[in-house]
């Protein structure tokens, strides 16, 4: 059995139509992970709420930022904004191209 269809609009344009993809970069203050931080990580990262707390502070530790990447604008605002809520620092890269 064989299917055809249409999507519409072409998956390319959809893609364009959300704009460039970027980073957030979420910061703790320059210093080591601790339990607070991890906490407020795994809240916003599913690879860290995969792990067991020990798991993604021990990773965590090795790090003094998160990178989340291919977001669209409108998703590392909302995650920058869950980031602040949760006392950890955001900041935005995306291309000059709108």
């Amino acid at each position: 059995m064989e299917m055809v269809g249409i999507m519409s609009p072409r998956i390319d344009e959809f893609i364009k139509f959300l704009g460039p993809r970027g980073t957030l970069r979420v910061r703790w203050g320059g210093k080591l992970a601790g339990s607070k931080e991890a906490h407020a990580l795994r809240q916003l990262a599913p690879e860290l709420q995969a792990k067991s707390v020990p798991e993604a502070l021990a990773l965590l530790r090795s790090k003094n930022e998160w990178v989340f990447e291919e977001l669209t604008r409108g998703q590392a605002k909302e995650l920058g904004q869950r980031a602040t809520a949760l006392g950890l620092e955001g900041s935005t890269e995306f291309p000059d191209a709108q």
